[in-house]
């Protein structure tokens, strides 16, 4: 019972949040990005920074829940589970950016190259794009715990 309630809680609450987290990031050097290595050092200026922000965070409510055991066991949960979720969804996300042929709009057959000269370094663009953009919204739910 006590799970349903704080996912409920959880949802409700990141769902809260979408329309701040939009705008809390200029992600437009990865949509200028014409190499692997500008990817890199955009990630270097806004995936980074937000990704020690997060393990803060986590250290912070890891201390704060220590002395009760089942709540630092959600928060090692819940860091294992989002990293999860980030992980799949996102390269979900990059694989799908290369997959589907954007002027046929169908998905591609596993040998097919895209006739509209997709790259890797978009997918690679794609994923970071949702990994930053899931990256705001865990940063923002664990800011308010």
């Amino acid at each position: 019972m006590r799970i349903v309630f704080w996912s409920g809680a959880a949802l409700a609450f990141t769902l809260s949040w979408v329309s701040h987290l939009s705008a809390a990031q200029d992600t437009s050097c990865l949509d200028q990005a014409q190499t692997q290595q500008e990817v890199d050092r955009c990630l270097d200026q806004i995936y980074n920074p937000l990704q020690d922000q997060i393990e803060d965070e986590f250290k912070r409510l890891a201390e704060k829940f220590k002395a009760h055991e089942y709540m630092a066991d959600y928060v090692k949960e819940a860091k294992h589970a989002w990293q999860g979720y980030v992980y799949y969804q996102c390269i979900f996300e990059g694989e799908a950016a290369i997959r589907v042929d954007k002027n046929t709009k169908q998905v591609l057959a596993a040998n097919e190259v895209p006739t509209n000269g997709l790259k890797s370094l978009e997918g690679s663009v794609a994923a970071w794009h949702c990994i930053i953009r899931t990256a705001h919204e865990m940063y923002a739910a664990l800011a308010k715990l």
